[in-house]
C-alpha cells in the first residue's frame, strides 16, 4: 500500500521542486508537486493535503492567487508561501 501525499509543493522551477521533494522525503513526508498555481489548485481540490508550500511568483496563477482561492474554499488548509522577490506589502497581505 502506498502512502498518500501529505504535502503539496507548488513551484515553477523544476530544480526547486526536486529539492523540496527530497528534503520532505528525508523528513518522512510524502509530497507531490505542481509546476504552477492552477495545477496546484486542481490537485488541492481533489486531494486532502495537510499542507501546501507554494512559491509566490509563478506563471498561470501566482502563489497569492492560489492562497486566496484555497483559503476561500478550504479555510483550514495550512499554507506556507516562499519567495525570493517579495515586498513587505505582499507579506502583510499574505498573512491576512
Amino acid at each position: 500500500m502506498t502512502q498518500e501525499a501529505e504535502i503539496l509543493v507548488v513551484e515553477d522551477e523544476a530544480a526547486i521542486r526536486m529539492v523540496w521533494e527530497r528534503f520532505l522525503s528525508r523528513w518522512g513526508y510524502q509530497a507531490e508537486t505542481a509546476e504552477n498555481g492552477q495545477i496546484g489548485l486542481d490537485m488541492a481540490r481533489s486531494h486532502p493535503y495537510k499542507l501546501i508550500i507554494t512559491d509566490l511568483t509563478m506563471p498561470v496563477m501566482t502563489g497569492q492567487e492560489l492562497v486566496h482561492t484555497i483559503k476561500s474554499e478550504q479555510p483550514e488548509m495550512e499554507v506556507i508561501v516562499t519567495t525570493g522577490q517579495g515586498t513587505i506589502e505582499i507579506a502583510v497581505e499574505m498573512m491576512k
